[in-house]
């Protein structure tokens, strides 16, 4: 009897625990690809803004009472780290009836952003008082996924000078031999490697005496298929934050984080 009181005792101080992290303030998001607005009526309202880009839906949890609120982000890649603007209350419910979401939200889209370029948001009310857990995505994300949908490639720019992308793969066995191939420049590389879960291949594609450029990278698995695409370097890195320009990759699966970066 002592047993199941304790473990009832348990249960109860679980549930409340739960409930409390639940309606604390916090955020989420779900990156949709620009394939994805442009094509799923689920997403359609989200192509008025910014056509051809991807959009971040950024969702508003356990939200205190304040006349206006401030967003704070992070680029952590940038010399100006630190920016911030306000808003009224009045447009994250406006942004909810428009979206047809559940809660208040808010939109950002690729544009001005650095192809896997990671951001960090936070609000927080007008004094201050009340600040959000943060959550961090990539508004702009480099993402190749196979037919199969089983494996996936992800870069993430981490430096701009000298331009330094850190990519990851999922869903690759350790065991199985890949080929990579990168040409930049007029420079090579070929060669055989494995990937261990939970390492990473660090790429730095500039070439010495060039400003910036493209570097066209493939990983080849054994039965053929293949990761491909071209990474922007130096000069060419600026340009990827001009009103006319898309992002490198078009299409992928949308993106959801949970509260504390579960996904």
């Amino acid at each position: 009897m002592k047993l199941k009181t304790s473990c009832l005792s348990l249960f109860v101080f679980l549930a409340i625990s739960l409930q409390t992290s639940a309606d604390a303030f916090h955020l989420t998001h779900e990156t949709i690809s620009a394939a994805s607005t442009a094509n799923l009526d689920k997403y359609s309202n989200l192509g008025f803004f910014n056509p051809g880009h991807h959009k971040t839906i950024i969702r508003i949890h356990g939200l205190p009472e304040a006349e206006n609120y401030i967003l704070r982000w992070e680029r952590p890649i940038l010399l100006k780290k630190q920016y911030q603007h306000e808003y009224s209350k009045e447009v994250f419910v406006r942004l909810q009836e428009f979206l047809q979401e559940k809660g208040m939200v808010l939109v950002t889209s690729s544009m001005g952003f650095f192809p896997g370029e990671k951001v960090t948001w936070t609000l927080e009310t007008e004094d201050g008082k009340s600040v959000s857990q943060p959550v961090t995505f990539s508004p702009n994300p480099i993402i190749i996924e196979m037919r199969s949908g089983k494996a996936k490639l992800q870069a993430e720019l981490v430096r701009l000078r000298p331009t330094r992308y850190k990519i990851t793969l999922e869903g690759i066995g350790s065991s199985e031999k890949l080929r990579l191939t990168t040409f930049s420049s007029g420079e090579k590389i070929d060669k055989e490697f494995y990937f261990p879960q939970g390492s990473l291949i660090s790429l730095t594609p500039g070439v010495f005496g060039k400003e910036g450029g493209f570097c066209d990278l493939s990983i080849t698995r054994q039965k053929g298929d293949q990761f491909s695409l071209s990474l922007p370097w130096g000069e060419e890195l600026i340009d990827c934050l001009g009103v006319n320009s898309r992002p490198i990759v078009s299409d992928f699966s949308p993106i959801v984080s949970g509260w504390w970066g579960l996904k």
